[in-house]
């Protein structure tokens, strides 16, 4: 009781903090690693991986570590259970059959729970943690974060679902874990409530 009203006060303050973490990187025998060398860089970025800092007392929504706010379908998980330094993240929701009313899933890679969500409210300006459009280079497919990131995005959601994107809208860095996708990521317009699938290219020094 006590832990689900000290969530439900943090729920109305800004949020604050984030918590780094790196994906894990596996060596394997010589061949696989001499056909590796003959591919291209794949780059992975950590702005994927989120933090739940409050959640409201009935579990009907949270807010992760950029202040965006997020509705989720509470009778499927209790989310009032997670805890802050549990990591998350945020993917499409490709199940055509049920729960089509919400258009992201977000995954508590700890606990392996997840919760169907539609944002709510988008990243605090003047957060740290929060991720603004600074660019857009349409004839390249890419997308220049405030934090200096550099995004290719498939050329079919460029023409077809960022084109009305404008720099200065709020973005969320989602996962794509759409099976066999070469667009390991996608990139959420909270402006818009639309997003693209994407892969990191790297970042603007």
């Amino acid at each position: 009781m006590l832990s689900r009203l000290f969530f439900s006060l943090l729920f109305f303050f800004s949020c604050f903090s984030s918590y780094g973490f790196s994906e894990n990187v596996f060596k394997s025998n010589k061949m696989f690693n001499s056909v590796l060398a003959q591919l291209p860089p794949v780059y992975f970025s950590d702005d994927s991986y989120h933090n739940v800092i409050s959640v409201s007392a009935t579990g009907d929504s949270l807010c992760i570590e950029d202040g965006s706010v997020w509705n989720t379908f509470s009778n499927q998980t209790d989310v009032t259970t997670w805890h802050m330094d549990d990591v998350l993240v945020i993917t499409p929701n490709y199940n055509y059959f049920f729960y089509t009313n919400y258009k992201f899933k977000i995954i508590n890679t700890i606990t392996n729970e997840y919760v169907y969500t539609n944002i709510h409210l988008g990243p605090y300006v003047d957060n740290e943690n929060a991720h603004i459009i600074h660019n857009i280079i349409f004839y390249e497919n890419r997308i220049v974060l405030n934090n200096g990131s550099v995004w290719e995005v498939s050329s079919y959601d460029m023409k077809k679902v960022a084109y009305n994107w404008l720099v200065g809208d709020g973005l969320i860095i989602g996962t794509n874990d759409q099976n066999f996708s070469s667009y390991k990521y996608i990139l959420i317009d909270v402006n818009m409530n639309n997003f693209v699938k994407a892969r990191y290219i790297g970042e603007i020094r």
